[in-house]
């Protein structure tokens, strides 16, 4: 699966993926509060929440003290903002953190269809494109 962000119709940035899923299964875009950063193919929001704090959500600091409630206690738990990869470390080779960073300015999760749906209501053109690399069940 590969994802990119369209600029007024001209592929640009590409996204960090997760697939998730099968084929026919829900497409999730991820977005903080600059736009897209990834792209996310599951069969539930749920499943596809934990892909994308697993995947996709930037690493946490660790040597950071402030990424706990009482900085520098790790007894005290994880301050706002900070996320703990259920998966442990990462299989997305840019991350290696088990602590995921999230975007305090807000992020979530909204279908594709949605989000490009928005993207064209509100005249800007940041679309996001979708391939899949899935092959075709062979009929017998």
């Amino acid at each position: 699966m590969r994802a990119w962000l369209n600029l007024q119709g001209i592929p640009g940035c590409p996204l960090d993926c997760w697939d998730d899923g099968f084929p026919g299964d829900q497409v999730w875009v991820v977005a903080n509060s600059m736009g897209p950063v990834g792209v996310v193919r599951a069969s539930s929001l749920e499943k596809a929440y934990w892909a994308a704090v697993d995947e996709i959500l930037p690493d946490a600091d660790e040597d950071d003290p402030h990424i706990w409630e009482v900085p520098g206690d790790p007894t005290s738990g994880l301050a706002d903002g900070y996320l703990w990869r259920a998966s442990g470390v990462p299989s997305n080779p840019s991350l290696s953190s088990v602590y995921a960073c999230e975007d305090l300015n807000g992020w979530g999760m909204t279908t594709i269809e949605e989000w490009n749906q928005h993207a064209e209501q509100e005249g800007f053109a940041r679309f996001v494109t979708v391939e899949f690399d899935d092959e075709e069940d062979e009929e017998e």
